[in-house]
C-alpha cells in the first residue's frame, strides 16, 4: 500500500510544480508573440505563486478536517486547467487569468503529497519517502522541461507544450483517483472550523514558524535565479529555448540527487545546523552562475551545484516540520508551501527589478542577501528549552 501511495502522490507533485514554472523557457517566444517583454512575463509566474500562497492558507485546514485525497485529486484536475488554459491564452491579460488556475495546483498538490506521506510513514522510512516526494519535485526540471521545450520545438509553437502539459495532468488524476484509498482521513488537531483555530499552535510555536520563514527566504533566493535563467542563457549566451530548456534539466537533475542524499546518511545529521551551514553554499553558486563569465556550461553547472546543496536542505526541513509542529500535517505543509510560493512570487518581482535596473549581474549580486536572511532568520527560531513542545 506504502508504494501505491508514492506511485499516486509524486507524479500529481511533479505536475502541479511544473506547471509553476513552465513558462520560464518560452519567454521570449511568448513576449515577441503577445507582444509584451520578458520582464513583465516574470510577473506571470509571480502572480501564479502569489496566488497559491493565499490559497494555501486556507486549503491546508479544509485538507485536514475532509482528507487530504480530496483535495489532492482537485488540485491536480486545477493544474490541468491552468496548462491548457495557458496554452489558449491570445493575450497577456488572459495569461495572467489562466495562472489563477495553476496556482490552485501549486497552493495544494504538493503539501497534501508530503502531508500524507507523513501520515504513512515514520522514522528513517518517511526521511526517505520526503526525499522521494522532493526528488519528484526536482524531476519537473529533469524529465518535464526539456519535454516541453521539445514539443514547442516539434510543434514550431510554444503553445503544443502546454496542451500536452494538460494531457499528462488529466492522466495523473486519473492515476491518482485510482491508487488513493476513497475516502481519505481527516487530522484531529486541525479539525478547528475556523483558520485561527487551525493556525493558532502554529502561530505561537517559534521554531516551526523559523523553518517556514526561512523557507519563504530559501524559495525568494531560488527564483531569483529560475524565473529568469532560460532567458539569461539565451540573451547572454545565444542559446535557444530547446537549448535552455536543458539547463533546467541540469538544475532539476541537481536538486533531484541532493534530495536522495537525504535519505542517505547525510539525513542523519542534526537537521537545523545541516539547512543552515548548506543555503549561503548554494546561494554562492547561484551568484557565481549569472556574474563570472565562464560561459554557459560552467554557469549552469554552478547553478546545478547550488541545487543540489537545496534538494538536501528541502528534504531536512520537510522531515523537520512533521514532528516539530503542532498544528495539523495538511495544515504545517501547506502554511510551509505558501510560505514557498510567496517567495516564489517575491524571488521573480524582486528579480523582474533587478534585471530592469541592473541587467542579470544585479541579480546575482540580490541573491546572497535573502540567503544570508534565510540562515539568520533559523538561528534566532531554534529551539530552547522554555519553548512549548507539541
Amino acid at each position: 500500500m506504502s508504494s501505491l501511495i508514492l506511485l499516486a502522490v509524486c507524479p500529481a507533485a511533479f505536475i502541479a510544480v511544473l506547471n509553476s514554472y513552465a513558462l520560464g523557457p518560452f519567454f521570449p517566444q511568448v513576449a515577441s508573440e503577445l507582444g509584451t517583454s520578458v520582464a513583465l512575463l516574470g510577473q506571470v509566474p509571480a502572480l501564479l505563486n502569489a496566488t497559491a500562497a493565499v490559497l494555501g492558507l486556507a486549503m491546508g485546514p479544509i485538507a485536514d478536517r475532509f482528507g487530504n485525497r480530496l483535495m489532492l485529486l482537485a488540485g491536480t484536475a486545477a493544474t490541468a486547467v491552468g496548462a491548457l488554459a495557458t496554452g489558449l491564452a491570445p493575450t497577456f491579460e488572459l495569461l495572467l487569468l489562466a495562472a489563477i488556475f495553476g496556482a490552485l495546483g501549486r497552493a495544494v498538490v504538493a503539501p497534501v503529497a508530503l502531508a500524507i506521506v507523513g501520515g504513512q510513514f515514520s522514522g528513517a522510512a518517511r526521511m526517505r519517502a520526503m526525499s522521494y516526494v522532493v526528488a519528484a519535485l526536482s524531476g519537473s526540471a529533469i524529465v518535464g522541461i526539456p519535454a516541453l521545450t521539445t514539443v514547442a520545438a516539434l510543434a514550431d509553437t510554444w503553445r503544443a507544450a502546454f496542451g500536452a502539459l494538460g494531457a499528462v495532468a488529466l492522466l495523473t488524476l486519473l492515476l491518482a483517483t485510482r491508487l488513493l484509498p476513497a475516502g481519505g482521513e481527516s487530522e484531529g488537531r486541525a479539525a478547528s472550523s475556523t483558520l485561527l483555530g487551525a493556525y493558532g499552535p502554529l502561530i505561537r510555536h517559534r521554531p516551526t514558524l523559523g523553518v517556514i520563514g526561512a523557507a519563504f527566504l530559501r524559495s525568494t533566493f531560488i527564483w531569483i535565479l529560475t524565473t529568469y535563467l532560460g532567458a539569461f542563457l539565451i540573451e547572454q549566451y545565444g542559446l535557444s529555448s530547446q537549448q535552455a530548456g536543458f539547463g533546467y534539466t541540469a538544475l532539476g537533475s541537481g536538486h533531484f540527487l541532493g534530495s536522495l542524499l537525504a535519505g542517505r546518511r547525510l539525513g542523519t545529521l542534526p537537521l537545523r545546523p545541516l539547512i543552515g551551514g548548506l543555503m549561503p553554499l548554494a546561494a554562492l553558486g547561484f551568484t557565481a552562475a549569472l556574474v563570472a563569465p565562464f560561459g554557459p556550461i560552467v554557469a549552469i553547472g554552478l547553478a546545478a551545484g547550488g541545487t543540489r546543496l537545496l534538494g538536501l536542505v528541502e528534504a531536512a526541513a520537510m522531515t523537520l516540520l512533521i514532528p516539530e509542529s503542532p498544528a495539523g500535517r495538511a495544515t504545517t505543509m501547506t502554511a510551509n508551501q505558501s510560505a514557498n510560493s510567496l517567495g516564489t512570487a517575491v524571488g521573480g518581482a524582486v528579480g523582474g527589478l533587478l534585471l530592469a535596473t541592473g541587467g542579470y549581474s544585479a541579480l546575482g549580486l540580490g541573491i546572497p542577501i535573502f540567503a544570508a536572511a534565510a540562515v539568520l532568520v533559523l538561528w534566532v527560531s531554534r529551539p530552547r528549552p522554555d519553548d512549548d513542545q507539541p
